[in-house]
């Protein structure tokens, strides 16, 4: 999947390339390959990953205490990560989310911290969240990862997310290790919003997941 991957990315930088003065067959014709080519990405992956047993459903062990947090070893924690150049223009969010973290009893992170994202690395920003989630995972009872832009309707600020998920439930059978929000066509999976339980296949999901950063 490494490889097909690698040849999906550089046909969609291709495509950046052609402008709108190219001939219009040149334009749907690179399209139709991307499109082509990704169901083949897929297909392959999909032959990898059924190669994988799904681990139990079981909680793993839980340290005394996150990192420099001081809190117990049940809680949950909301998760924020952000390159140093955009927390200026990130801070209203990531204000809202820090007093959402405290109205409903979580711990709050906010990772800075952009080696994974920065060069020799030739990674989007947005990895960094999942580095930083695999960094803190086993210090909580579960982490809602963020994206830094997301922000909290009025109607939800008195509904705790983690919450309604089960995730403070101990992992008992019915309640997710992974879930993201729902989503329609045109749209694809969406992880803006992102909870991840310390058990087993939560520490699984991300290391699959960071498998892909190798592949950028």
């Amino acid at each position: 999947t490494a490889r097909c991957t690698q040849t999906l990315l550089l046909l969609v930088r291709a495509y950046g390339f052609i402008s709108e003065s190219e001939p219009s067959w040149a334009m749907s014709g690179l399209g139709e390959l991307v499109y082509a080519r990704r169901e083949q990405c897929a297909k392959v992956r999909r032959l990898e990953v059924e190669r994988f047993r799904l681990p139990r459903h079981a909680a793993a062990p839980h340290p005394s205490a996150g990192p420099g947090s001081g809190q117990t070893t049940g809680q949950v924690a909301v998760l924020v990560a952000a390159t140093p150049n955009k927390i200026h223009t990130y801070q209203p969010f990531l204000n809202l989310w820090r007093c959402y973290a405290l109205r409903h009893g979580m711990g709050f992170i906010l990772e800075t911290d952009d080696t994974e994202v920065s060069p020799p690395h030739h990674r989007a920003p947005n990895w960094l969240r999942w580095f930083t989630a695999k960094k803190y995972l086993s210090y909580y009872k579960a982490l809602l990862v963020v994206d830094p832009d997301q922000l909290i309707v009025p109607e939800c600020w008195n509904v705790s997310i983690p919450a309604v998920l089960g995730a403070w439930s101990g992992g008992a059978f019915g309640s997710p290790d992974v879930a993201t929000r729902d989503f329609g066509k045109p749209q694809t999976l969406n992880n803006g919003v992102v909870l991840i339980r310390s058990s087993q296949r939560g520490h699984f999901f991300l290391d699959l997941l960071l498998e892909k950063a190798a592949w950028m």
